[in-house]
């Protein structure tokens, strides 16, 4: 039930992001990936911690699991925000450059 969860639960954003990019619609392709991990990151876990906050006065929660999830969602937020970095400050003038 899992693997069939977790492979047709983004086939949206998936369709999403192909449309997007065969219209070149490069906005609206990172906007969605933006979201989806978003609301799998922290919609999905603020609603876990919700949920078993309601049914259980004290939540035990192993430290290799939220460090494998802390890894995770650090890797994920560099690799959005290193590229959008790097062309910000360098994209002009890297620009100028390749068309020199």
């Amino acid at each position: 039930g899992g693997l069939i969860n977790a492979t047709f639960g983004n086939v949206v954003e998936m369709l999403l992001c192909v449309a997007g990019i065969q219209q070149n619609q490069l906005n609206v392709t990172k906007c969605t990936l933006v979201g989806s991990i978003l609301s799998n990151v922290l919609l999905v876990m603020g609603c876990a911690f919700l949920v078993g906050g309601c049914f259980y006065k004290t939540q035990n929660f192993s430290q290799a699991g939220a460090s494998t999830q802390t890894s995770l969602l650090s890797l994920g937020t560099m690799s959005l925000a290193l590229p959008t970095l790097f062309f910000t400050l360098l994209g002009t003038e890297h620009e100028q450059m390749v068309q020199d």
